[in-house]
């Protein structure tokens, strides 16, 4: 659990990880905040994943008031063996979660793995994912994809634009044999 009582702010490409690279599972990663907000700016990563591992990657969750990921930025639950991936769950209890110019939110079972996709939760005033943003959960080979679920209770929710890299996206899907 990593807590902070205004702003949690990554930047500058910075990244925050917690990954199994052995025969254990990795473990689950909370970021809560719950008077202000998380930041992940310039490409910075906050990471939960199995790698040449045949546990499950962890689940993570972010508890804050507002959530944003700017320019390339990405909070990621991955599997990229025989493990699943954890689900991710995010709870911005008054504000907005914010997706912009190409920052992503997902839970994937990657290329030649075996495990499944875990589901991913938002639960937010506004969600808003903006200029070739996207939130996903996808089984590229054998496994299956996790659920999506969206809960905006305003019924405030926008997917719009593109950039040179595609368009912004909500996506559940399986693209293998799952």
């Amino acid at each position: 659990v990593i807590s902070a009582s205004e702003r949690l702010t990554l930047s500058g490409s910075s990244t925050l990880s917690a990954s199994a690279f052995g025969p254990g599972d990795s473990g689950t990663l909370i970021l809560e905040v719950y008077d202000g907000a998380v930041e992940l700016l310039d490409a910075s990563k906050v990471l939960v994943q199995g790698v040449l591992s045949s546990g499950n990657s962890g689940g993570l969750a972010v508890n804050a008031a507002s959530l944003i990921l700017l320019n390339g930025s990405e909070i990621d639950t991955s599997t990229f063996s025989e493990g699943d991936s954890g689900t991710l769950d995010v709870n911005v209890q008054t504000g907005s979660v914010e997706l912009l110019n190409d920052s992503f939110l997902f839970a994937q079972s990657n290329r030649d793995a075996t495990g499944n996709a875990g589901s991913v939760t938002i639960n937010a005033e506004y969600l808003c994912i903006r200029d070739g943003s996207g939130i996903s959960t996808v089984a590229q080979t054998a496994g299956t994809s996790g659920d999506l679920f969206v809960n905006t209770p305003n019924g405030r929710t926008e997917v719009v634009g593109v950039s040179d890299n595609g368009r912004s996206f909500l996506q559940a899907s399986t693209q293998g044999n799952g």
